[in-house]
């Protein structure tokens, strides 16, 4: 009896991890697919993708450096910099990029949902 009892313990303690085991894209398809996650994401407000604009030889901002997200949303860096993409639509994904005085940057956007993204970019 006390074999049978601890047979049944070692069986569940080896199954109740198992249990919890998912693939990413098995995870990925409960967030997708919750009504909670979508509410967390209207909570924290509309995509915003902002950022710097910087020399990469150097480090130093550039301004003026016009910046365009993968929706064809775009704006120019100010003088520390700086810029902030507004106006994108969830689940915007691909490259962001930023060309100033020949030199180019990218970055490649995962699909945004609500909230703020920092990004750096280096102008090579």
């Amino acid at each position: 009896m006390k074999a049978r009892a601890m047979f049944r313990s070692v069986l569940l303690l080896a199954l109740l991890p198992a249990a919890g085991c998912r693939s990413s894209k098995e995870k990925e398809a409960d967030t997708t697919a919750s009504p909670l996650a979508a509410v967390a994401d209207l909570e924290a407000g509309p995509p915003i993708v902002e950022g710097t604009v910087v020399l990469a030889a150097s480090g130093e901002p550039v301004e003026g450096a016009h910046i365009v997200a993968p929706d064809g949303t775009e704006t120019t860096s100010g003088p520390d910099g700086r810029f902030q993409l507004k106006g994108l639509a969830p689940g915007t994904a691909g490259k962001l990029v930023a060309t100033a005085g020949g030199k180019r940057a990218t970055v490649r956007l995962r699909p945004v949902s609500g909230g703020r993204l920092e990004v750096v970019l280096h102008l090579r």
